[in-house]
């Protein structure tokens, strides 16, 4: 395995879109950035806002539909000096050894060099779980007009994306319906790298005096981390802990992806055993 290191001096980067066979691009949810960051011109940076110059970059990363065959590259996310800290969009990966990474259809993933990144075993658990989700429901066997979902030990919520992504991009009984999804996890960084992925992938960008909002015009949706301990779920009785809000809640569907190192959380044996 060759390690890879990042360039401490150096902000993080766009990842190129993926490369895939001519006449076939991406299907299902568009975020609101992929869908402003088509009506920039990629020229004059200097001049552009904060959020025009990440949309600029993410233009020349994505590319366009019809460009099946270029050799793209990855994209440096460098804003204009003095610009940084004005209303940067925090999926931009300005920090050294982030990544703003291809994850599924159209949305990304902001991940770390060196650090927890997504793996197959995630697309396979999001597939299969969203999958038979759908299928119940697509034959009757469930209510789908609001669906609730929980994601146990999310980490950077790539499973919790994925699935979600699956969820706004199938078509349950061909009617409206509200996606109401938590992830809990209780690694700060990784909190903070899956809230600013969600941001990309669901939330609202305005430029030029348009506001851009996806694609999921029928479709509601509430996603949302939630900082703690899984095994803290059924201890917590505060009404105003998010933890709580949580645990009172019954779910639809629940997923979970155990971690694959020893990681030190905090708890006792009695605690572990209770919550298992």
């Amino acid at each position: 395995v060759q390690a890879i290191s990042a360039d401490v001096d150096k902000p993080g980067v766009i990842t190129s879109r993926r490369r895939r066979p001519r006449g076939w691009n991406e299907f299902g949810h568009v975020p609101a950035a992929v869908q402003a960051s088509l009506d920039i011109n990629t020229d004059d940076s200097d001049e552009k806002t904060t959020t025009q110059q990440a949309l600029s970059i993410l233009r020349q990363a994505n590319g366009n539909d019809d460009d099946y065959d270029s050799k793209r590259h990855d994209v440096s996310a460098t804003i204009t000096k003095g610009l940084q800290e004005q209303n940067c969009p925090p999926w931009l990966p300005i920090n050294s050894g982030e990544q703003l990474c291809n994850l599924v259809g159209r949305w990304r993933i902001l991940q770390r060099v060196g650090s927890h990144r997504w793996t197959t075993d995630d697309l396979v658990t999001a597939y299969v779980a969203a999958s038979t989700f759908i299928s119940s429901n697509n034959t009757g066997e469930g209510d789908s007009s609001n669906i609730r979902y929980l994601d146990l030990g999310t980490g950077n919520a790539s499973v919790l994306q994925m699935t979600t992504w699956y969820l706004l991009s199938s078509e349950l009984r061909n009617h409206p319906y509200h996606i109401e999804a938590y992830g809990v996890e209780a690694r700060t960084e990784a909190v903070g790298f899956a809230r600013r992925s969600l941001s990309f992938n669901l939330g609202t960008i305005e430029t030029n005096g348009k506001i851009y909002t996806g694609s999921s015009e029928s479709i509601t949706h509430n996603v949302e981390i939630v900082n703690g301990d899984f095994r803290d779920l059924i201890h917590s009785t505060d009404l105003s802990d998010p933890m709580q809000q949580v645990a009172s809640e019954r779910y639809d569907l629940i997923t979970g992806t155990p971690p694959y190192f020893r990681i030190d959380f905090s708890g006792s044996d009695e605690k572990i055993t209770e919550a298992v």
